[in-house]
């Protein structure tokens, strides 16, 4: 075994081994709900499509904390942060680690699955999906809503809710922000 594999193998046991002693290797089961889920603050497709994906799919009794950036929670399941199970890595977005882990495989999740790709990994090639550029130009209108702040979470939800029924029908070349999003975005002013 050369330097390199044995740094490599080395890290790989670190990773393990950390990710088991600080409890990021729980998983939800959908029979018993956990309920929480944790998150860093931020606000980008993967992590708003994600948290729909647990909310309508994994567990509709979800909660959801947000905690900065680099702060570590183990009173729930993490999510979309390193050393979490379901994270983005160079292949794979968060939405799809919990979409693979859960075999979901409803068509309008599989559509968005593409879209959340071309967002997030996809971000320099021709788009999988048609859909993506009004996708992609709608979040950025909502993120434009909320500035200098953050689109709160259930906000995003409730706009991949939106998305997610557009895909249902067929069509996606015009996007309103949901009503709750336009309501808090006005209240932040």
């Amino acid at each position: 075994m050369n330097y390199k594999n044995l740094i490599r193998v080395t890290f790989g046991i670190f990773i393990v081994i950390f990710s088991v002693s600080n409890g990021y290797c729980d998983l939800p089961d959908p029979a018993q709900s956990t309920s929480l889920y944790i998150t860093w603050e931020g606000a980008e497709p993967d992590k708003g499509a994600s948290a729909w994906l647990i909310k309508t799919f994994v567990d509709k009794n979800a909660a959801f904390k947000l905690i900065s950036k680099g702060d570590v929670d183990k009173n729930g399941i993490p999510f979309d942060v390193p050393f979490s199970d379901f994270r983005r890595t160079h292949r794979f977005t968060t939405f799809d680690t919990i979409r693979l882990k859960y075999n979901i495989k409803d068509e309008s999740v599989q559509k968005l699955s593409k879209i959340i790709f071309d967002l997030e990994i996809n971000t320099w090639r021709q788009p999988i999906a048609s859909e993506t550029p009004y996708v992609k130009q709608a979040f950025n209108d909502l993120r434009d809503r909320f500035k200098p702040k953050l689109i709160p979470l259930n906000c995003q939800i409730a706009f991949f809710d939106d998305i997610v029924k557009l895909i249902k029908r067929n069509g996606i070349q015009r996007i309103s922000p949901p009503t709750i999003c336009v309501t808090l975005a006005e209240s932040y002013k």
